[in-house]
C-alpha cells in the first residue's frame, strides 16, 4: 500500500476520532479505527514522527480539514466523491498509458538485450562477486558489533582498577492502571529506542520482566540486582499482572541468546498497603491505595508456560 494512502486514512482516523467526541487519543485508537499495522505508526521518517506529534496533541491544518469534511459531507456524498475520485484517477491512467504506449517496444527490446548480456557474464565471475559481497556484509556486522561493545567499554572508564563482569542495565517503566493497548505502544516506544540498531540488540543478554503490587519492591530489586553475564541486561519496571501483559512483553523480546526471566516480588496486599501509608500522603496515598486494591484483586501469578526461562521469586518482605 502506498504511503501517502496510508498516511490519508492515519489522518481520517484520528479526524473521525475527535469528530465523534473522543479526546485523548494514542496510537491504538487511531490503529483500530484506521485499520493499519501498529508498526506502521512508528516508522522514523518525518512524515510519521509528525502523525504520531498529532496523536499526542499536536494542532493540525490537516485534521482540522478532516473534521470540516466529515461535518460537512453526508454518507452518500462521500460515496459519490470517492467514485468521481475513481473515475478521475481511471481517465489520468488511460491517458498516461496513451502517451506512454510508443515507448513499450523500445523499452522490450532494451529488456531482451540486457538479459542477453546477462546470459553471456561468466558464471565464476558471478560467484566471486556474490562471495564479496557476502564477505563485506559480515564485516559490517562484525564492525557493528564492536562498535556497540567499545561504547560499553568507555561508559566503564571510571571503573579500570576493579575487575567486574562488563555489563550495562537499562530500565522500561510502564505505568501501573493504563489500558492494555496503551501499555504495549510504550513498551514498544521505549523497547525500540534502547535497542536502535541491529548491533544493540546483538548484545542483549537477559530481560527481566518485573510483577507484583505497587509498593511490593520492584524498583529496589532492579537497582540491587547484578547481571550474571557480560552485555545488555533489560528491566521492565511494571506490575505486570496478567498474564496476556507478560505474554505480549516475553514476544517482543524472544530472540537466539536472550534468556527471558519473570521476577515475582509477593508482598501481600497489607504489607503494600502499609509501605503506601509510610511513603505516601494525602491525594497521592490513596490514589496508591486504589492501585493496590485493584492490581491485587485481578493479579494472575505468572508461569514458566509464559515463554519464561525461569520465575524468579522473591521472599516477602523485599525492598
Amino acid at each position: 500500500m502506498a504511503k501517502s494512502e496510508n498516511l490519508d486514512k492515519a489522518y481520517m482516523a484520528i479526524g473521525s476520532l475527535l469528530a465523534s467526541g473522543v479526546r485523548k487519543l494514542s496510537v491504538e485508537k487511531v490503529r483500530v479505527a484506521s485499520g493499519l499495522a501498529r508498526q506502521t505508526f512508528y516508522q522514523e521518517d518525518e512524515d510519521w514522527l509528525e502523525v504520531r506529534a498529532v496523536i499526542n496533541g499536536k494542532p493540525s491544518d490537516r485534521v482540522k480539514l478532516v473534521q470540516v469534511e466529515i461535518k460537512k459531507k453526508s454518507e452518500t456524498e462521500r460515496q459519490l466523491d470517492s467514485l468521481f475520485e475513481r473515475i478521475e484517477t481511471m481517465e489520468q491512467e488511460v491517458a498516461r498509458l496513451e502517451g506512454t504506449a510508443s515507448q513499450v517496444y523500445k523499452e522490450l527490446i532494451d529488456e531482451i538485450q540486457r538479459w542477453f548480456y546477462k546470459a553471456s557474464e561468466n558464471p565464476k565471475r558471478n560467484a566471486t562477486a556474490a562471495r564479496h559481497i557476502e564477505e563485506l556484509n559480515s564485516m559490517r556486522q562484525e564492525m557493528d558489533r564492536l562498535t556497540a561493545e567499545n561504547r560499553l567499554l568507555r561508559a566503564r572508564e571510571s571503573d579500570q582498577d576493579t575487575v567486574k563482569i562488563l555489563s550495562h542495565k537499562k530500565v522500561i517503566e510502564l505505568k501501573t492502571l493504563a489500558e492494555p493497548g496503551d501499555i504495549f505502544d510504550d513498551f514498544l516506544k521505549q523497547y525500540k529506542s534502547i535497542v536502535s540498531t541491529p548491533s544493540m540488540a546483538a548484545l542483549i543478554r537477559g530481560v527481566y520482566v518485573l510483577c507484583g503490587l505497587p509498593c511490593s519492591g520492584k524498583s529496589n530489586w532492579i537497582k540491587a540486582h547484578k547481571p550474571p553475564s557480560s552485555g545488555l541486561h533489560i528491566y521492565v519496571d511494571s506490575c505486570a499482572h496478567q498474564t496476556h501483559i507478560r505474554r505480549f512483553i516475553a514476544k517482543q523480546v524472544a530472540v537466539s541468546d536472550v534468556e527471558i526471566h519473570c521476577v515475582w516480588l509477593r508482598n501481600d496486599k497489607q504489607a503494600c498497603l502499609e509501605r503506601s501509608a509510610a511513603g505516601y500522603a494525602g491525594a497521592a496515598k490513596i490514589i496508591k491505595q486504589e492501585e493496590i486494591n485493584f492490581i491485587a484483586e485481578n493479579f494472575q501469578d505468572p508461569s514458566l508456560a509464559e515463554l519464561f526461562d525461569s520465575v524468579i521469586l522473591v521472599s516477602k518482605d523485599n525492598g
